[in-house]
Protein backbone atom coordinates (compact mmCIF):
# COMPACT_ATOMS: atom_id res chain seq x y z
CA UNK A 1 0.00 0.00 0.00
CA UNK A 2 2.82 2.40 0.88
CA UNK A 3 4.52 1.75 -2.48
CA UNK A 4 1.26 2.48 -4.30
CA UNK A 5 0.90 5.82 -2.49
CA UNK A 6 4.50 6.71 -3.39
CA UNK A 7 3.72 6.04 -7.05
CA UNK A 8 0.56 8.17 -6.94
CA UNK A 9 2.32 11.16 -5.35
CA UNK A 10 5.65 10.82 -7.14
CA UNK A 11 6.94 13.82 -9.05
CA UNK A 12 8.57 11.55 -11.63
CA UNK A 13 7.12 11.84 -15.15
CA UNK A 14 4.51 9.25 -16.10
CA UNK A 15 6.17 8.62 -19.48
CA UNK A 16 9.86 8.29 -20.31
CA UNK A 17 11.48 11.43 -21.70
CA UNK A 18 11.50 11.89 -25.47
CA UNK A 19 12.19 14.94 -27.61
CA UNK A 20 9.03 16.97 -28.00
CA UNK A 21 10.14 18.58 -31.24
CA UNK A 22 12.95 18.00 -33.71
CA UNK A 23 14.29 21.04 -35.57
CA UNK A 24 15.33 20.26 -39.15
CA UNK A 25 17.52 22.63 -41.15
CA UNK A 26 18.58 22.05 -44.75
CA UNK A 27 22.32 21.85 -45.45
CA UNK A 28 24.29 21.39 -48.66
CA UNK A 29 24.84 17.72 -47.75
CA UNK A 30 21.35 17.00 -46.42
CA UNK A 31 20.02 18.28 -43.10
CA UNK A 32 20.86 18.99 -39.48
CA UNK A 33 18.31 17.37 -37.17
CA UNK A 34 18.48 18.85 -33.65
CA UNK A 35 16.57 18.58 -30.38
CA UNK A 36 16.69 20.08 -26.89
CA UNK A 37 18.14 17.36 -24.67
CA UNK A 38 17.14 16.87 -21.04
CA UNK A 39 20.82 17.47 -20.10
CA UNK A 40 20.63 21.04 -21.45
CA UNK A 41 22.47 20.46 -24.73
CA UNK A 42 21.27 21.37 -28.19
CA UNK A 43 22.04 17.92 -29.58
CA UNK A 44 21.54 16.45 -33.01
CA UNK A 45 22.63 14.62 -36.12
CA UNK A 46 24.23 15.97 -39.30
CA UNK A 47 22.63 13.93 -42.09
CA UNK A 48 24.76 13.55 -45.22
CA UNK A 49 22.45 12.13 -47.92
CA UNK A 50 25.45 10.70 -49.81
CA UNK A 51 26.60 8.56 -46.83
CA UNK A 52 25.38 4.97 -47.22
CA UNK A 53 25.86 3.87 -43.60
CA UNK A 54 26.49 6.82 -41.28
CA UNK A 55 27.60 6.32 -37.68
CA UNK A 56 25.39 7.38 -34.80
CA UNK A 57 26.18 10.70 -33.17
CA UNK A 58 26.34 11.16 -29.39
CA UNK A 59 25.34 13.73 -26.82
CA UNK A 60 27.43 14.39 -23.69
CA UNK A 61 24.83 12.53 -21.58
CA UNK A 62 25.18 9.27 -23.52
CA UNK A 63 22.23 9.60 -25.91
CA UNK A 64 22.93 8.21 -29.40
CA UNK A 65 21.11 9.43 -32.50
CA UNK A 66 20.74 8.19 -36.07
CA UNK A 67 18.63 9.51 -38.96
CA UNK A 68 17.62 7.65 -42.12
CA UNK A 69 15.82 4.58 -43.40
CA UNK A 70 15.45 1.92 -40.70
CA UNK A 71 17.34 4.17 -38.26
CA UNK A 72 15.76 2.52 -35.21
CA UNK A 73 16.81 -0.98 -36.24
CA UNK A 74 20.28 0.12 -37.34
CA UNK A 75 20.85 2.04 -34.10
CA UNK A 76 19.73 -0.92 -31.99
CA UNK A 77 22.26 -3.18 -33.72
CA UNK A 78 25.07 -0.63 -33.31
CA UNK A 79 24.61 -0.02 -29.58
CA UNK A 80 26.96 -1.53 -27.02
CA UNK A 81 25.47 -4.14 -24.66
CA UNK A 82 25.71 -1.96 -21.58
CA UNK A 83 24.32 0.31 -20.38
CA UNK A 84 20.89 -0.65 -21.62
CA UNK A 85 19.13 1.84 -23.88
CA UNK A 86 15.55 2.54 -24.81
CA UNK A 87 15.04 3.71 -28.37
CA UNK A 88 12.53 6.37 -29.37
CA UNK A 89 11.71 6.41 -33.10
CA UNK A 90 9.78 9.19 -34.82
CA UNK A 91 9.04 10.00 -38.46
CA UNK A 92 10.29 13.53 -39.18
CA UNK A 93 9.73 15.54 -42.40
CA UNK A 94 12.91 16.50 -44.26
CA UNK A 95 13.48 19.67 -46.32
CA UNK A 96 13.32 17.75 -49.63
CA UNK A 97 9.80 16.46 -48.93
CA UNK A 98 10.38 12.91 -47.62
CA UNK A 99 10.00 11.82 -44.02
CA UNK A 100 12.81 9.82 -42.41
CA UNK A 101 13.14 7.86 -39.20
CA UNK A 102 14.87 9.69 -36.40
CA UNK A 103 16.04 7.23 -33.76
CA UNK A 104 17.26 8.37 -30.37
CA UNK A 105 18.74 5.88 -27.91
CA UNK A 106 18.53 7.07 -24.31
CA UNK A 107 20.37 5.19 -21.53
CA UNK A 108 17.81 3.42 -19.29
CA UNK A 109 19.11 5.23 -16.20
CA UNK A 110 18.74 8.69 -17.77
CA UNK A 111 15.99 11.09 -18.73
Amino acid sequence: MLERLRNIFSSAPAEPWRPSDYRVEATEAGANVNYDCYCGCDAGFALDRSAADPAAESCCCGNRMLVGEHAGTRLGVALPGTPAFRIDVQQVPMPWGDSLEVALAVPQDAG
